[in-house]
């Protein structure tokens, strides 16, 4: 995981929790650009979605599942006391 990724984790981590908390990391998938790097690793693409109709783009379906348990863990564990 890179120094960009764990920032937007941290960023995410605020997100979670204006959701009550019970929110997927695969949520990134509905706004890609504010989640760049976990968007493009989770869902294996470089270009980002440009909107929730988009064809051509991964499906939330389409997340990697090790992905989203290495960041689902990371907020479990490191991020826990983040912030």
């Amino acid at each position: 995981m890179n120094k960009l990724e764990i920032e937007e984790l941290k960023r995410f981590t605020k997100r979670r929790a204006a959701f009550g908390g019970d929110l997927s990391v695969k949520n990134v998938h509905n706004v890609p650009n504010f989640f760049p790097e976990m968007y493009k690793r989770m869902f294996h693409t470089e270009s980002l979605r440009k909107d929730l109709f988009c064809t051509n783009s991964p499906k939330y379906s389409d997340a990697d599942e090790s992905v989203v348990e290495e960041y689902e863990n990371w907020l479990k564990n490191e991020g826990s006391g983040d912030e």
